[in-house]
């Protein structure tokens, strides 16, 4: 299944930063939908400094998304 608009957008700003981000900088409307989805697949965690990619998933975000 894709992943819907918002969770990429997530994806491409999680890899661009390569730092956690908390909630409230996430962009999209649709953040807290998106965010929960994200770690329902384990392409993201949660910190208490917010939320990161894991490596493997940074690299390829890197590569193959906008």
């Amino acid at each position: 299944e894709p992943l819907p608009d918002a969770a990429q957008e997530i994806l491409c700003q999680l890899a661009e930063k390569a730092d956690p981000i908390p909630i409230p900088p996430l962009t999209h409307p649709r953040s807290l939908d998106a965010v929960g989805a994200l770690l329902r697949r384990s392409l993201i965690e949660k910190s208490a400094a917010g939320f990161t990619l894991i490596p493997v998933v940074m690299e390829y975000v890197r590569h193959h998304l906008p």
